[in-house]
């Protein structure tokens, strides 16, 4: 017998306007959607926090990204893509008032972010 964790889930729509960082996993083929059967990317997930000055991370598990924009931004590298995840105005001719999540630029130095990562124990070479 043997046996193998999922690890957890996660769902970016939650971490909307909070900083987090994600690394690409590789690639989920037919992945049934609501837009049809695409394929998608995977990545691993971590959360920051800021605790009275000094910013805090949570590794939170994995996810599949659907965000086109994000999946275009982490694709086809081992480093971490940090940002805000951010809903942004993306009007379209069928969806004038439609919408998309990008990472945008965070408050924190990047020297800041890495160490908070150091300190969780999270991977970050």
């Amino acid at each position: 017998m043997g046996l193998r964790t999922f690890g957890q889930s996660i769902q970016l729509n939650d971490y909307k306007d909070e900083l987090i960082a994600l690394r690409y996993l590789g690639e989920d083929v037919d992945v049934n959607t609501e837009w049809g059967v695409m394929t998608t990317a995977r990545a691993e997930v971590v959360q920051f926090s800021d605790n009275d000055g000094t910013l805090e991370c949570l590794k939170l598990g994995r996810t599949l990204v659907f965000q086109k924009a994000i999946q275009n931004e982490i694709r086809g590298s081992d480093d971490w893509s940090v940002g805000v995840f951010e809903e942004v105005p993306h009007p379209t001719p069928n969806a004038p008032d439609g919408t998309m999540y990008q990472l945008t630029e965070p408050a924190f130095a990047i020297e800041q972010i890495a160490a908070a990562m150091v300190a969780a124990g999270v991977d970050i070479t």
